[in-house]
């Protein structure tokens, strides 16, 4: 039986989160459980859903993505998601890249294109459950 990942995405764009989930209810081992725009929102979404993996843009309202992934890091959670970032840059730097790198560690993901993404998310998620055995 294979496991369901708990995907939450946060895109500033409403019609690009709508175009997202919908991509999504084509696989079958993914499930979006929320959805939003605001980095804030994102932050109350993640103690409340508790997903597998947050899908994100680093421009969002309320808080940024950097501001968005100290948040994260410092919310007490059994597990924290894994975040995939995507953007080409963050806040149009390199440099910020990495700073997000720093932030996050290694849970974070830059995908380059929307192509690389289920296989992503999949490998990510597969990697989680065999650490747990």
């Amino acid at each position: 039986m294979e496991c369901v990942k708990r995907l939450l995405v946060a895109d500033a764009s409403q019609e690009f989160r709508c175009h997202l989930v919908e991509s999504f209810q084509n696989e079958p081992d993914m499930e979006v459980v929320g959805e939003t725009g605001d980095g804030l929102q994102l932050l109350e979404l993640t103690q409340k859903l508790l997903p597998d993996v947050i899908v994100m843009e680093m421009v969002l309202s309320g808080l940024d993505g950097l501001e968005v992934l100290e948040r994260l890091r410092g919310l007490s959670l059994e597990r924290h998601p894994k975040i995939l970032v995507l953007s080409s840059y963050v806040r149009g730097s390199i440099a910020d890249l990495a700073a997000a790198h720093k932030i996050y560690g290694r849970d974070l993901t830059r995908i380059p294109s929307i192509g690389w993404f289920a296989d992503t998310v999949g490998k990510l998620i597969q990697g989680r459950i065999q650490n747990m055995g």
